[in-house]
């Protein structure tokens, strides 16, 4: 009975453990990871780098940036 039980509980979660293996693998995953990287890693060089008026001016300057990339 009780491995019968473990059984069904060890099938219910695999499903959850191939969504995550695939959603690693994925290149949005990856890349997301990057950009995560690169923030910590700026924000760390630079104090500036998260202020108010640095993400303005990021947020002026890059749509124009990301329709040309396109």
């Amino acid at each position: 009975m009780v491995q019968a039980v473990m059984t069904i509980a060890a099938e219910e979660e695999m499903p959850v453990v191939r969504r995550r293996s695939s959603l690693i693998r994925s290149p949005q995953f990856s890349s997301l990871v990057i950009l995560i990287a690169l923030l910590a890693v700026f924000a760390i060089a630079d104090a500036n780098f998260l202020s108010p008026l640095n993400i303005s001016n990021m947020m002026a300057f890059l749509p124009e940036l990301g329709i040309i990339a396109l």
